[in-house]
């Protein structure tokens, strides 16, 4: 058995990563000198948690000896506990100094809200160099308290979600009216927004006024993101146009066409655009717009509510494919009346896609996959999925050219492909009969038929079997998709037969994931090993198969 203490620090430090902190206190520390001495890594403590003080690990992580061991390498610190742990938090807080911290995390899901403004007070003013904060907050009696205690911060990233509504806190903020939002924001903005570079709000109390005085004091900003806002159109109207602005994201906002012409003419230089809601009152009139005057994005996404029919269409695809010769990554959602003509003008005027997800979008037939096949060739990852009533309309053609075509594909994700069976992937070099399931009958037939040979012969015809089978080998490791994660999920016509033909042709995989694939059965476990070497669990159905 091989000896893992052979193996160097960093693959160690790798693996911790993905660790608990708390685990890696309470158990890494315990095992054997070296990783003791590895658990003390700056790059294991950069981003500190505080989620439980109550559980065991927890106590031994907020430990004063460990704290005071790691507290020079924090740079960031996430903070979530429950109600009645607000006073242990602050007292571990003021007994340590964090003197590199630069981003802060606080959620008020669970503790009070006074002993929230505590905690974010006392860091802010013992951080004067915090450049990132995000905080989550329920009741908002002490709003002006908040915006008073970030206004001495010099942000340049700044997430503020009130989640009083969700948290069923709606009768504390009465007195919270869009007035008072208003005023907290353009005071803040108006003194610090020239610093801020990154803006995120969830804030169903922001109005277009409110928003249109933010994006005039905060000229400087290169990434919005706006959730639940109380805005519309007029927000990005009759206002000086931001050229530095690159990244826009809209979740669950008001949006129609004049939203759309807002945001072309305020920021022209977008690299990527996100929009996610009812995207019913979308059409032809917005996307012209934005597609001809932010020419230069790369990542573009419409993802429309399954409740809501939304009237984008192929000829709204055509002016996107026409005029965002740079996109790189494409989302579409939901979107019922896109076809596969809509989508091949988009895979064969965008050369440099790299991504593409298309969801739930039930006109979408093989064609689009022989297209992807065909004019993709720079793709890294591709995911279809839907409900499950499945994409009928696609089958096993699509998805064999898919790995056929683009060898060099990294990630690939489908679901509730009801036609995805009978799947035959050989390399190109081989011939139907030989495939691999039917190299050891057909060489077995062989020496079957020349039993009353000398055995001189026998050995010649072992030894000519031997050579074909190490052939086969050989041209498999040359001509073989090098797929890295594949996700199959709710395809019921899928079989044993098919996925092994699937891995065989796909042996560099690192990661399989199995879900309600109700043709497949547990015989195929030691198979899967066998066929792709780097595959150190298998996740079917939820349930994890490791190696042995």
């Amino acid at each position: 058995m091989a000896d893992i203490g052979v193996l160097p620090d960093e693959i160690f430090l790798y693996i911790f990563h993905f660790m608990l902190q708390s685990d890696i206190v309470s158990v890494i520390r315990n095992v054997c000198l070296r990783w003791k001495r590895l658990s003390y890594s700056p790059t294991l403590w950069r981003r500190l948690c505080m989620v439980d003080l109550g559980g065991e690990n927890q106590k031994i992580m907020w430990s004063d000896e460990n704290i005071e061991t790691v507290k020079s390498f924090v740079k960031s610190l996430y903070i979530s506990l429950f109600f009645n742990q607000g006073d242990q938090c602050l007292d571990k807080l003021t007994k340590h100094d964090f003197n590199e911290l630069k981003e802060l995390t606080l959620r008020d899901s669970h503790f009070g809200n006074s002993k929230f403004i505590q905690i974010l007070e006392f860091l802010a003013n013992r951080n004067n160099n915090l450049s990132c904060l995000s905080v989550k907050f329920g009741a908002c009696e002490h709003l002006e308290k908040y915006f008073n205690i970030i206004a001495n911060l010099r942000l340049q990233k700044l997430e503020i979600n009130h989640g009083g509504s969700a948290l069923g806190l709606r009768h504390k903020c009465i007195q919270c009216s869009e007035e008072k939002w208003k005023n907290c924001f353009v005071q803040l903005c108006g003194a610090k927004g020239k610093n801020l570079h990154n803006l995120s709000l969830g804030v169903n109390r922001m109005n277009d006024e409110t928003l249109s005085s933010i994006l005039q004091h905060c000229s400087n900003l290169t990434t919005l993101e706006l959730d639940k806002t109380n805005t519309t159109y007029s927000c990005f109207m009759d206002i000086p146009e931001n050229t530095n602005l690159r990244n826009l994201s809209l979740y669950n906002v008001n949006i129609n066409d004049d939203t759309l012409i807002g945001i072309a003419q305020f920021a022209p230089f977008l690299i990527s655009f996100s929009v996610e809601g009812n995207l019913g009152s979308i059409s032809t009139r917005g996307i012209q717009k934005i597609s001809e005057n932010c020419r230069y994005l790369e990542e573009i996404s419409f993802k429309n509510d399954h409740d809501h029919a939304p009237k984008l269409t192929d000829s709204n695809l055509f002016t996107i494919a026409s005029n965002c010769k740079y996109l790189k990554y494409i989302q579409f959602q939901s979107l019922k009346h896109i076809t596969d003509t809509g989508l091949q003008a988009v895979f064969e005027n965008c050369s440099n896609l790299q991504t593409i997800i298309v969801n739930d979008c039930l006109n979408i037939t093989d064609k689009s996959l022989i297209n992807i096949g065909t004019n993709c060739n720079r793709l890294k990852s591709i995911e279809f999925s839907g409900h499950l009533t499945g994409y009928n309309k696609m089958t096993s053609t699509g998805f064999q050219h898919i790995l056929c075509n683009l060898k060099y594909l990294d990630n690939l994700t489908f679901a509730s492909l009801k036609n995805l069976k009978h799947v035959r992937l050989y390399p190109s070099t081989i011939s139907v009969c030989d495939e691999p399931g039917n190299l050891l009958y057909k060489n077995t037939r062989m020496l079957s038929d020349t039993k009353d040979h000398e055995n001189d012969t026998i050995s010649n015809l072992e030894f000519t079997s031997y050579q074909h089978q190490k052939s086969n080998r050989t041209r498999r490791l040359h001509d073989h998709c090098h797929l890295k994660s594949l996700s199959l999920a709710r395809c019921d016509s899928l079989d044993d037969e098919s996925i092994l033909q699937i891995l065989n042709y796909c042996p560099d995989l690192h990661r399989l994931d199995l879900f309600n694939c109700v043709g497949l059965t547990l015989n195929i476990v030691d198979s899967i090993f066998d066929l792709c070497e780097f595959i150190p669990e298998i996740k079917i159905d939820g349930r994890i198969y490791q190696r042995n």
